[in-house]
């Protein structure tokens, strides 16, 4: 395993290891969490301001059907209220969706751990969706290798990593719970 290789990949630096040993998150780092926080965010208010849409549409519309047959408010409701009340509550639940994603208040403590590099290799089912349709959700068989160090599991790696950290060999790695790894030391190579 090559240093440069591991900095390369995890996209630390000497001074942002320093920091990492010292319990801290260096700035470079606080700027590339704060990036992924802000690209995270961008991405759920662009995907629940679609879902937005619908509703906002409906609601457009029963004001249309409002002014334009006379309806009076009363007689709205008794038409449409219950439409009303569902799309209202999809509207309501959406808004509160991005409101609480946006507001998150993000977790950067630093946390470490120390162990012998392990691959494991996991099955499991996930939702297929380009065969499921609205009565059957179809599943399909899924093949990852997780990452464990010592008796913690990180998650799943891609194949990159796997050629980077080397199983068997002793790593310390920084990390945090919504960032991910920050940055890694080997400790020693394994057997």
């Amino acid at each position: 395993m090559s240093e440069a290789k591991l900095r390369e990949y995890l996209k630390f630096n000497d001074s942002d290891l320093r920091a990492n040993q010292n319990g801290q998150v260096s700035d470079k780092q606080k700027t590339r969490l704060a990036q992924t926080r802000k690209t995270s965010a961008t991405r759920w208010i662009v995907i629940f301001g679609l879902l937005l849409v619908i509703p906002v549409a409906i609601a457009i519309w029963l004001l249309k059907a409002v002014v334009s047959d006379g309806l009076s408010l009363t007689n709205l409701f008794n038409a449409y209220g219950i439409p009303i009340l569902i799309f209202g509550s999809a509207a309501l639940f959406v808004v509160w969706v991005v409101v609480s994603v946006v507001l998150k208040k993000p977790d950067d403590i630093l946390r470490s751990m120390e162990g012998d590099v392990e691959y494991v290799r996991v099955e499991r089912q996930e939702k297929d969706y380009a065969r499921s349709d609205s009565h059957h959700d179809m599943y399909k068989t899924v093949q990852a290798y997780e990452l464990h160090l010592g008796k913690s599991t990180l998650g799943d790696v891609d194949k990159a990593m796997m050629e980077v950290v080397k199983q068997g060999d002793v790593y310390k790695m920084y990390y945090t719970r919504d960032g991910g790894i920050l940055s890694a030391e080997l400790v020693k190579t394994g057997k």
